[in-house]
């Protein structure tokens, strides 16, 4: 319908089902010219991404994530962690989600964060909104191996502690994405 030449994409048969609700959404795969089948080996979305442009036949020379950050940024990360991961490892804690239902309980992080403080020291990362919740998760474990940086930092600020770091613990979200 619209009068392209290639329509890739994939499939609506993602599960090999022979139900009839998922036979209906396999009729969609009727608009595509090539649907592409999705490997059932576990991805990230941008193997996804990267699938769909092989498929096209365009080059992929480089399949690593890249993210951005200046050396001001990451001075910035510096100061902010100063202090931490000296004999421990340091790992970086994304403690938000903007979807509720992607919010790992505090009360349970802080029982897994506190198992892990003989071995390491967290820097807490969130945005604005995160920043009481942030302090509620440092104020129960020892002061001096946590630091909640939560509403403190930008997008590339957050991207430098993140590679200041050992270890990334989190919900699944963009922030878990550049880690």
């Amino acid at each position: 319908l619209s009068g392209a030449a290639q329509r890739v994409g994939f499939s609506a048969n993602i599960m090999g089902s022979t139900a009839p609700a998922a036979q209906q959404l396999m009729a969609w795969d009727a608009f595509l010219t090539r649907p592409l089948h999705i490997p059932a080996l576990p991805m990230q979305e941008l193997e996804h991404n990267l699938l769909l442009l092989r498929a096209l036949g365009l080059p992929v020379q480089d399949e690593r994530l890249e993210v951005w950050y200046d050396r001001m940024d990451a001075g910035r990360a510096a100061r902010l962690c100063a202090g931490l991961g000296g004999e421990r490892r340091l790992a970086a804690v994304g403690i938000g989600a903007q979807e509720p239902r992607r919010r790992y309980p505090a009360e349970l992080l802080i029982q897994a964060l506190a198992a892990l403080t003989p071995l390491c020291d967290f820097v807490l990362l969130g945005g604005p909104g995160e920043q009481a919740e942030g302090e509620r998760i440092a104020a129960a474990l020892p002061a001096d191996r946590v630091r909640s940086l939560a509403g403190q930092t930008t997008l590339p600020q957050s991207e430098a502690v993140i590679a200041r770091c050992a270890l990334y613990i989190g919900n699944d979200t963009g922030m878990l994405h550049m880690a």
